[in-house]
C-alpha cells in the first residue's frame, strides 16, 4: 500500500516540525519534504510530487500564493494535482479567495482550526487507496 505524500511549507520552524510529527504518527503518511520559502517550496514539490501540500501564506521569502501560482503550472505539466490545505495566520476574505482560485482545496485558519488538518489528510489517504 503506498503512502501518502505530504509536503510542508511553512516559516515557523516549531509549526513545521509540529506538523512533522502529525503526519508521520500516522502510518499511511510520510513527509516528502519541508520549506520555508516560496522557491524552495516550489523546487521540493516539483521534485517529490506530493499528494498533499500543507501551505502557510506567509513565508520567509515569497508567499503561499506564488507556491499556488506554481503548482497550477506543474499540474498542467505532470498531470499530478495534490490537494491543497492552506493553514495560515492571516484568514482575511479577499487571501482566501485568491487561495481558492488558484487551486488550493481548504482554506484554514491556523489559530482556529489546526486540529482540522490531520483529518483532511486522512481523507486525502482514503482517496489515494480507492
Amino acid at each position: 500500500m503506498r503512502k501518502l505524500k505530504v509536503a510542508i511549507v511553512e516559516d515557523s520552524k516549531i509549526i513545521r516540525k509540529r506538523l512533522v510529527e502529525l503526519v508521520e504518527e500516522i502510518d499511511d503518511m510520510v513527509v516528502v519534504g519541508e520549506a520555508a520559502t516560496e522557491s524552495t517550496a516550489i523546487d521540493m514539490c516539483r521534485k517529490t510530487n506530493p499528494d498533499a501540500i500543507i501551505l502557510d501564506m506567509q513565508l520567509e521569502v515569497g508567499n503561499g500564493l506564488g507556491v499556488l501560482k506554481a503548482m497550477r503550472y506543474n499540474v498542467a505539466e505532470a498531470g499530478i494535482k495534490p490537494t491543497i490545505i492552506v493553514l495560515t495566520n492571516f484568514p482575511s476574505p479577499s487571501v482566501q479567495r485568491a487561495a481558492l482560485a488558484l487551486g488550493a482545496d481548504v482554506f484554514l485558519d491556523k489559530s482556529r482550526e489546526f486540529h482540522k488538518v490531520i483529518a483532511l489528510l486522512q481523507s486525502a489517504v482514503g482517496e489515494l487507496q480507492s
